[in-house]
Formats: C-alpha cells, sequence, structure tokens
C-alpha cells in the first residue's frame, strides 16, 4: 500500500527544505517522522517500509500485515476495525495534528483525504520504492519545468 498525504499549512514548505537530494526537516517535519515512526508499535497489522517527509507532503509504504487478532468472518459488515488502514491513518494524522498545534504551528492541518494505491507485484514496489527515494532530486526539477512524474 503506497501512502501519499498532502497538508494545507498554507507554506509549501512547512515539513522542512530540500538540499539537493535530502529534505531538512522543520520542527514540525520531525514530529511527522517521529509518529510515522510510532505507527507499527501502536499498529501490530502495519509496518512502514519506506517513506519520504517532503516539504509539503508525506510519501510513505504502509504493509498491511497478516496478523490481526480478529478474523474477518467476524468483523460487522459496515464497522471500521481497528485493524484498518483509515484507522492508522486517522491516529497518526491526529497525533501530528495535536502536537504540531501545540508546539510549532497552531494552525496546522492535513488535506482531508489521502492517496493511496495497493502494491500488487515486487516489481511496482520497487520502482515505488526508488520513486519516494529520488523524490527530493525531482523537487526542484518539477517546480522549476514545471511537470511532475507520475506514481509508477
Amino acid at each position: 500500500m503506497v501512502l501519499r498525504d498532502r497538508l494545507c499549512c498554507g507554506r509549501s514548505e512547512c515539513l522542512g527544505r530540500v538540499v539537493v537530494d535530502h529534505v531538512d526537516l522543520s520542527a514540525t517535519g520531525v514530529i511527522v517522522e517521529d509518529e510515522l515512526k510510532r505507527l507499527p508499535n501502536r499498529f501490530d497489522h502495519i509496518d512502514i517500509d519506506a517513506y519520504q517527509i517532503m516539504p509539503d507532503h508525506v510519501h510513505a509504504i504502509i504493509c498491511l500485515l497478516n496478523n490481526s487478532p480478529h478474523p474477518a468472518k467476524l468483523r460487522k459488515p459496515g464497522h471500521v476495525q481497528r485493524e484498518s488502514l483509515p484507522v492508522a491513518v486517522n491516529q497518526f494524522k491526529g497525533a501530528v495534528t495535536k502536537r504540531v498545534r501545540r508546539t510549532t504551528d497552531p494552525d496546522f492541518a492535513w488535506q482531508r483525504n489521502y492517496f493511496e494505491r495497493f502494491i500488487r507485484h515486487d516489481r511496482e514496489l520497487l520502482a515505488i520504492r526508488e520513486y519516494i527515494a529520488s523524490n527530493p532530486l525531482r523537487w526542484h526539477f518539477e517546480r522549476t519545468v514545471g511537470h511532475t512524474t507520475p506514481v509508477p
């Protein structure tokens, strides 16, 4: 699963600033990274495979593990389970928002939704890992030329 989320913080570099091939995280970006790294400790059904925090958005490959203590047949239809990705993303965004508003930016806000995409093949996984890792290198080029590279 690929997760991409944008911020609505009113500044294009609220999480950090691209310096050649990496991002120097701001205080807000450090909080985002800390909360992202905490997710697998809060949710035993997910693992973070790769991530990149960009100046105004976050990319992450979140692995959904098959170790849920609740078999699907016991779940109620239409009921959101604690083991779902939306619950984990909501918890992540909520924890970041609470910490950031308390410490660095009282007006901090996330975009309402997020982009998700299921990765089905190893070749696709490798391509998306490369896309995420090289995102800082493309940052200035895409803003200068005005063209973006689609996620593989």
